[in-house]
């Protein structure tokens, strides 16, 4: 028997419906980040973690146009959102993005933002397993986070 024989696990069924999937991977505190750009971000995972109530998330996005942050926020569901871009140039400006930062209103929302260039290394080193994200630069020095 080879090594690759004895590491390797038996096929599983992988495949789940997103209410699952939600159940299964994103828990209370948890540290998301959606990909796409614009209409390309998959909502129904947004209004499913909504449905589902799960709260304090940290939401890091490096091109955001308030669909899935606006969602979340406007619940109450959001803890800290890390960002490189907001804009709203298709849409307007988002008022429920506006009141969390200005008022706090549902809660109070922790926002740090980045320049596009540090925060997409900074994604990319924790994509690479690196379990830490450093950030040169900003906003002053060098900035050590823990990769979630």
């Amino acid at each position: 028997m080879s090594q690759v024989e004895k590491l390797s696990k038996p096929a599983t069924e992988k495949v789940m419906d997103l209410n699952t999937a939600i159940k299964k991977f994103v828990t209370n505190g948890c540290y998301l980040c959606w990909g796409g750009f614009a209409d390309r971000v998959s909502i129904a995972s947004v209004f499913e973690i909504a449905r589902q109530g799960i709260k304090d998330l940290v939401i890091t996005t490096e091109t955001d146009t308030f669909m899935q942050t606006s969602v979340l926020m406007g619940l109450g569901l959001v803890k800290k959102y890390e960002f490189a871009y907001c804009w709203g140039a298709i849409w307007g400006p988002d008022q429920v993005f506006r009141r969390a930062a200005e008022q706090g209103i549902p809660r109070t929302v922790e926002l740090e933002e980045y320049s596009n260039y540090i925060h997409a290394h900074g994604s990319r080193s924790g994509h690479g397993d690196a379990g830490l994200r450093p950030y040169w630069g900003y906003p002053l020095g060098s900035i050590w986070r823990l990769c979630g």
